[in-house]
């Protein structure tokens, strides 16, 4: 049977005046002026990386404004410079995903060669556009503590933004709403979110949160820096009618840099519930590191994070189950009940009660644990090509596997869940007003709830008794695989920027 495909495109046209955000780069602007408070035409000024020493420049126009588009988040050393006049330098200027950072320059007369560093910053307040949001920093992702590394869990900081915990949770129920956190923002479902990284939509199947068949989204050492945007953004972001949680990951720089780590976490402080006989075990053990660096000084850098999850949590179990009467047609109320023979194999999948029973119904109790492991790799590349070019590729794999009893301990049920990501991106400047990006990627997932991996019963082996043909009772699995691409030209003049790009995005599951 052919798979269903879906192929949507969209065509924008933006124009702004003042600033605009940007999707997952940042945007340096301002004014030049001397002393007097005069505006300076063509003053030069330039940006470098102070991380991978790259640098952008462009000239300031008649009116002495300047603007530097699809700048990459990081720290920057911003230099403005004008013949008969000093130069003025501002050091640790901070661009972060989709902003747009305010540098303005007063110069003094004097010599070129001369030099007034700034190595302070105001906090800044963005008055250029009307996006609600808020921004999840490197300094809060690396200092908060986070129950499992789930980085999504961060969002929830921010005004707007709620985590729905009224839904199931159970292993073998969540893939149906998506393995992710579920969040509301401003009011909107679950299901209405965009969630990005590094421009690449990253949304399950669902259209819901991205997420392992253990619930998490790990990789937190990997992710720079996120925001989350609540109401009126940008059509730049797109499909999504909810809120956007943009987030970039690390790059390499000059120097070499790496991480390892590893948590456990036990039973140790825990206390029984009410239905546990004795304290249950609970283990994790969660490890890994990340390392990134130059592959060529001022070139090609690179970036690597591993993160690994292995955790055995002891589950306690009380569902109602047939009573040994009304198994064979004896009700509680004395009025026999002629049970229809095509039923009959499917009462070998209720157990005998093994406490209480009341009516036509008994408890079965028992404990059983969930083992859980996770593999998590991700890797990116930056390269310079040129002064005007630049070429960066970012792949992410997650790997995860849970297994644990079913209500009546008849069998195991695995959730198993794989993701495939990789997205490029190449930007190139034709002029200090033009700049162009153009972004690729492909996303491939699979998942699979309630797969039977150790049956105890014969009749859950019998695939007459599935509900899809030639299929076990039980088992069910989602394939996809989607692939996106997108165009973006920017263009300045002066205060006023126009952006006009397309997207297009096909699926198959």
């Amino acid at each position: 049977m052919a798979r269903p495909r879906v192929l949507g495109v969209v065509l924008a046209l933006i124009t702004a005046v003042g600033a605009g955000a940007q999707t997952v780069n940042g945007t340096l602007w301002g004014t030049v002026r001397d002393e007097a408070g005069a505006l300076i035409p063509n003053a030069e000024v330039s940006a470098r990386n102070a991380e991978t020493g790259v640098v952008r420049a462009t000239l300031a126009d008649r009116t002495g404004s300047y603007r530097i588009a699809s700048v990459p988040a990081g720290p920057y050393e911003v230099t403005a410079s004008a013949q008969g006049f000093k130069t003025e330098v501002h050091r640790s200027v901070s661009v972060t995903v989709g902003a747009d950072v305010k540098v303005n320059f007063v110069l003094g007369v004097g010599a070129l060669e001369e030099k007034v560093v700034v190595s302070g910053e105001a906090p800044q307040v963005d008055t250029t556009t009307s996006t609600m949001g808020g921004l999840v920093g490197e300094v809060t992702i690396r200092e908060l503590p986070l129950n499992g590394r789930d980085w999504l869990q961060l969002a929830v900081l921010q005004p707007g933004a709620t985590l729905v915990a009224v839904q199931s949770q159970r292993d073998d129920q969540r893939m149906s709403r998506g393995n992710g956190q579920a969040i509301s923002i401003s009011g909107g479902r679950t299901a209405e979110n965009v969630y990005r990284i590094d421009g690449l939509v990253i949304n399950d199947f669902t259209n819901s949160s991205p997420g392992s068949s253990l619930g998490v989204n790990l990789g937190v050492d990997a992710i720079r820096e996120f925001t989350v945007l609540t109401d009126t953004y940008s059509a730049e972001y797109g499909r999504s009618s909810g809120g956007v949680i943009n987030a970039i990951t690390k790059s390499g720089a000059n120097d070499l840099h790496g991480t390892a780590f590893y948590f456990h976490r036990n039973s140790a402080l825990d206390a029984p519930n009410f239905f546990d006989v004795t304290k249950p075990p609970f283990h994790r053990h969660q490890f890994g590191g990340s390392v990134g660096g130059p592959i060529r000084k001022d070139k090609t850098f690179f970036f690597v994070s591993y993160e690994g999850l292995r955790e055995l949590k002891s589950l306690s179990f009380s569902s109602n189950t047939l009573s040994p009467s009304a198994r064979n047609g004896i009700l509680s109320s004395g009025a026999p009940v002629t049970i229809d023979p095509r039923i009959r194999p499917y009462l070998a999948l209720y157990p005998i009660p093994n406490g209480p029973i009341t009516g036509d119904t008994g408890k079965y109790i028992f404990g059983g644990g969930r083992d859980g492991t996770e593999d998590f790799v991700i890797a990116r590349v930056d390269h310079t090509v040129s002064p005007k070019t630049t070429l960066s590729a970012t792949y992410r794999f997650d790997r995860a596997q849970v297994s644990a009893p079913d209500a009546f301990n008849e069998k195991l049920l695995a959730e198993q869940s794989r993701h495939y990501d990789l997205v490029l991106t190449l930007q190139h400047i034709f002029s200090s007003t033009v700049v162009n990006n153009v972004r690729a990627g492909v996303t491939r997932t699979h998942e699979t709830a309630a797969f039977d991996v150790q049956p105890r019963l014969a009749e859950l082996a019998d695939a007459s008794l599935g509900f899809l043909p030639d299929t076990p009772p039980g088992d069910f699995a989602v394939p996809g695989l989607s692939a996106w691409s997108a165009s973006t030209t920017t263009w300045t003049r002066g205060a006023r920027r126009t952006v006009s790009g397309c997207s297009a995005r096909s699926g198959t599951c």
